[in-house]
This record gives C-alpha cells, structure tokens and sequence, in this order.
C-alpha cells in the first residue's frame, strides 16, 4: 500500500513540476508570414476595417459589428489600430488572449505579417495546462487567419483594384491637340476634337494605328485643359492647331478599366498609388486610351478604357 501511495505522489509531484516548469505564467506564442506585396500597400489596404471582410477565411461567421470575426471557436476583435500594428483581442473558452498583428517592411515587395500573443495561465495545474493546449488550438487558427491574409495582399487587384503590368511603349508617335474649358470637357466636346484630327490623319494620308487618347487636368478654379491624341504611323504637314509628340521608347504602365468617369478616376488614383508605393519616377502625366468609341456607347458601364503611366523605372 505505501509502494502504491509513493508511486502516486511521486506522479503528482511530476506533474506538478511539469506543469509549473513547462508551462510559464504567461503562455507567449507567435506566427509569422511573409507576403510579396509592398509594405505600404498592405497598410493601406488593412487600414480599411471595411476590406477585412473580403479576405477572412470565414466569411459566413461575421459578426454584425465591424471589428469582431469570428474562426472556428474563437472570437477576434480588433479593438485598436496603431502605426502598421492592430491589437486583437482573442476569446475562446473564457479566456482572453492579448495580442498585437503587426506589418514588418522588409523590402519594397516583401512583407512580413508577425502575429504576437501573450495569455496569463493560472496557479491551478490542471487549468494552467489546458490553457496551454488552448493556445495551441490558437496558433493554429492564427496561421490559417494568415495564410488566407497573405493570399489576398499577393493578388494585385485586391490592393490596387485592377491589374497593372509594365510594358514597353509601343505608340511612339503622337498628333494632338489641346483645349482649354471653363467646364469639365463632355464627351461630345472631346470627340468633336477626336473627329477634327481624324480628319486631318486622314486628309494627310496618315493611319491611325491605336485608339485616340485624352488627358483633362485642372489648371485653375473653373480652367480645364484637356489635351486630345492619336496614335500615327508617320508625321505630315499640319496646321497651327495641330502638333507631334514624340514618346521616348521606355517604360509605362497600363491597365485595363471597365467602367465610366468614377471607375476611371478611381483607378488613376491607384496607379499613383502604385507609382509611389514602388518608388517609381513619372515622366508625364496618366492618360486614357479610350479603346470604346464613348459616343457610340452611351452605357459607361460598358466603357473599356487603357490606362498608360509613362515612367523611368
């Protein structure tokens, strides 16, 4: 009988032991994953509560309020947001684990998402011990919460809303013209100077060999410029209200949009976006390949337009 009562405190004290020595009062886990996007894309993109729905793995278990998601067993609010950082409140069974998601630049298309996390444990063993398999489960569900992340930031059109590829510029020669609007040019005054240098390609014996292109910037309060051009196989003779530009045979961006006025503006800002993101240095300013005849299509949700952002590098 005392052999048997020996053996029983000796396997108490052993778990005893275990537990306090294996098992710390503060239970300390971490993941981590790395994205190829650009670091201060991703921040933006995180930075809008309302993007978080398109990349959590459970879409089906949100909750109503905007900063609570919900995985698995476990509940997760996000209760502050700090410089590339969100705290996250963790409950699952009763317990609530602290943690802090944080964005970690480490190159300008490399980003490390790091994970930290911290529960307090309890002096109870038996308590202590299942809050450390609990974290475990957490880990887990962690990693997964990442991976779905680090697949939404590495498809470009989740961050910028459209694909945008780096090409080598193809329409080297332009003719255009420029007008300047006390209004926001219509699509009618725009193809009345589309048709009036058709004419002129034309008449000179010139071909067109791409969709006109047009560029409207805000010069002044009330003042538009709008600069209309064509893509054309060889110079001719012009009047004073025509001229020649000549595209050096370098870097642009392009991407296509499908949309109206909103839409295409909306992507403009996302190239800019792109452009300072990765450093880039512009030449000249963004411009649209209007590859739908607008006058024709009169639907702008079924516009198909070409962005082009000439650039250095």
């Amino acid at each position: 009988m005392k052999k048997i009562l020996i053996a029983v405190l000796v396997i108490i004290v052993l778990f005893l032991g275990f537990t306090y020595l294996y098992v710390p009062a503060q239970i300390e886990f971490q993941v981590r994953k790395y994205a190829v996007v650009n670091p201060v894309a991703a921040s933006r993109v995180l930075s809008l509560e309302k993007n978080w729905k398109d990349w959590w793995p459970q879409q089906d278990k949100m909750h109503p309020a905007d900063s609570i998601y919900t995985f698995n067993k476990s509940k997760f609010i996000v209760d502050r947001e700090l410089y590339n950082a969100f705290n996250i409140g963790i409950v699952k069974n009763n317990d609530t684990i602290h943690s802090l998601f944080s964005l970690v630049p480490t190159s300008a298309d490399s980003t490390q998402l790091q994970w930290s996390a911290v529960l307090n444990s309890t002096a109870n063993p038996f308590k202590r011990l299942n809050k450390y398999w609990n974290t475990n489960e957490t880990r887990k569900e962690m990693e997964t919460i990442l991976s779905s992340l680090v697949s939404f930031l590495q498809n470009q059109k989740n961050i910028y809303g459209m694909e945008i590829k780096r090409e080598v510029v193809k329409d080297t020669l332009l003719v255009f013209r420029e007008k300047v609007s006390d209004v926001y040019p219509s699509t009618a005054s725009i193809y009345s100077l589309v048709n009036t240098l058709k004419n002129q390609i034309k008449k000179a014996g010139a071909n067109q060999t791409n969709p006109p292109m047009m560029n409207v910037i805000a010069i002044g309060p009330g003042k538009y410029r709008v600069m209309v051009a064509i893509p054309i196989d060889r110079e001719f003779a012009m009047n004073d209200s025509l001229s020649f530009k000549r595209m050096v045979r370098g870097w642009i961006l392009v991407s296509d949009i499908k949309g109206g006025p909103t839409r295409i503006n909306q992507a403009i800002i996302e190239m800019r976006n792109f452009v300072n993101d990765y450093s880039k240095i512009p030449i000249a300013l963004p411009f649209e390949s209007m590859v739908t005849d607008r006058m024709a299509e009169p639907d702008t949700s079924k516009w198909t337009t070409r962005l082009y952002f000439p650039i250095v590098l």
